[in-house]
């Protein structure tokens, strides 16, 4: 993980808009569970890219393991904005449900 992690940084130094080591790191983080930076770097995912529904799916992950389940259903709803594909927002719904139901049992 750590040659992986200095590799993203690299780029990601080289080019403060490089899309590809923003993603890069916010996975490496959420695979490590550092879930700070990796929603540091998913928000600058969909700060590049508002049409990445990947990327607020897994910032809502993220949220949850933060334990801000409202955020995480926030973010959930603005994917949702983001496409007219129905079957992408069923699954976000799905998403939705399960993080409202996390947020009753915390």
């Amino acid at each position: 993980f750590k040659l992986a992690e200095d590799a993203f940084k690299k780029a990601h130094e080289a080019d403060r808009k490089d899309l590809a080591a923003h993603r890069n790191l916010a996975r490496l983080y959420e695979l490590r569970k550092e879930y700070r930076q990796a929603a540091t770097e998913f928000a600058e995912v969909i700060r590049l890219d508002p049409k990445d529904i990947d990327a607020y799916a897994h910032m809502a992950l993220v949220l949850v393991e933060l334990g801000d389940t409202e955020e995480a259903v926030r973010t959930l709803e603005t994917a949702k904005a983001q496409t007219d594909d129905k079957r992408v927002i069923q699954q976000l719904d799905t998403y939705i449900a399960r993080a409202k139901e996390v947020g009753r049992t915390q």
